[in-house]
């Protein structure tokens, strides 16, 4: 499981700095699951990249450079 992550990672262009950068300075909108109707968190930085994260369990749900469909 942890292989599969890090080549997501990876593929879209996504390090543990920019996560990091993301944690630190990006804007934080609610984000509702549509499926599971389950509140995150997405974070945005200021080129449209983001990530989704599940602070109640510490899990970052998904990455998604700005151009992700």
């Amino acid at each position: 499981m942890l292989s599969a992550w890090r080549k997501q990672f990876s593929k879209r262009g996504f390090t543990i700095e920019k996560v990091r950068g993301l944690l630190a300075n990006g804007r934080r909108v609610p984000f509702t699951h549509p499926e599971k109707g389950v509140t995150y968190t997405r974070i945005i930085d200021d080129k449209g990249n983001w990530i989704v994260v599940d602070f109640v369990d510490c899990i970052i749900w998904q990455v998604a450079p700005y151009n992700f469909k």
